[in-house]
């Protein structure tokens, strides 16, 4: 969700580059990596703290960056924009399964009802919300592993 939010603005072909895509998410976690500060309000990134529910990716700013970066190369589905394919970057640090990211993002609304993350995270979100499970607990597993 964060990823296909953060892509709006070169979905909507206002911005070519997430760099260019002022008042998002990722421009905001781009220009603190510039100024050497963390983000503020945004959702964390990284190591999940148990207390603090609002973590989605266990993933490092950089490696966000990377993600929504290859994520926007492959979005067209008769948009107007996508990050262009010549632009350097790629992904392949993550243990995501590729194959798969792209149909998540493409059908998160369908796949996923509350939260989006691994298995695991979600059925700790479930716990923490007093549920036994959360909608898309199935996708989470097929797009967030290297299987």
């Amino acid at each position: 969700c964060m990823a296909y939010v953060d892509l709006n603005p070169i979905r909507a072909g206002v911005a070519e580059t997430p760099e260019q895509s002022k008042y998002t998410g990722i421009y905001d976690r781009i220009q603190a990596r510039a100024s050497g500060t963390d983000e503020t309000w945004i959702c964390p990134l990284g190591e999940e703290d148990p207390g603090d529910p609002r973590g989605v990716l266990p993933l490092t700013r950089d490696e966000y960056l990377s993600l929504v970066d290859w994520t926007g190369r492959g979005i067209r589905l008769g948009k107007r924009g996508a990050i262009p394919g010549h632009l350097s970057d790629i992904l392949d640090r993550i243990s995501i399964n590729e194959a798969r990211w792209l149909d998540t993002v493409h059908g998160y609304g369908g796949l996923f009802h509350r939260v989006v993350g691994r298995m695991e995270s979600m059925m700790d979100m479930a716990r923490f919300l007093g549920r036994r499970w959360l909608g898309g607990i199935r996708a989470g597993r097929m797009a967030f592993s290297t299987a």
